[in-house]
């Protein structure tokens, strides 16, 4: 009984962090990527 609770429990705190850092990971790239893409309009 315990143990299933735990289970449980891991789960829906372990899934949170791993799309929230997956988000930060993509939102990073991204910000990268509009830097470097205003960076090409500038030097035209």
């Amino acid at each position: 009984m315990k143990k299933e609770f735990n289970n449980t429990f891991v789960f829906p705190r372990g899934r949170p962090f791993v799309l929230l850092s997956l988000y930060a990971y993509i939102l990073e790239d991204w910000n990268k990527y509009h830097a470097w893409d205003h960076e090409q309009h500038r030097n035209q």
